[in-house]
């Protein structure tokens, strides 16, 4: 994936998460994935500390709300061979 493709595609991944985060005393935030990976027609799923959260979101596709907590979390992107495309940390 050329730079410029890499850089469209975590920014769209950093507009999803931080759409996600809302004001508020909560310690819980929604999140999900939206694959907008064109170099790869494969589906992608999205894990947060160590567990799959959402899966199987194909490319053009937005994956359900999930709650997590809004403590310090690890967030990746896996392809679907379970390597990270994106990683948080």
């Amino acid at each position: 994936m050329d730079i410029s493709r890499r850089t469209f595609t975590l920014a769209g991944l950093a507009a999803t998460a931080l759409a996600g985060c809302g004001g508020g005393s909560s310690s819980n935030t929604n999140l999900r994935l939206l694959n907008t990976n064109v170099s790869s027609p494969n589906a992608l799923s999205l894990e947060v500390n160590g567990t799959v959260i959402s899966s199987g979101v194909a490319f053009g596709q937005v994956g359900s709300y999930v709650s997590v907590g809004t403590d310090t979390n690890t967030v990746r992107v896996l392809d679907q061979n379970g390597t990270a495309i994106y990683s948080s940390s």
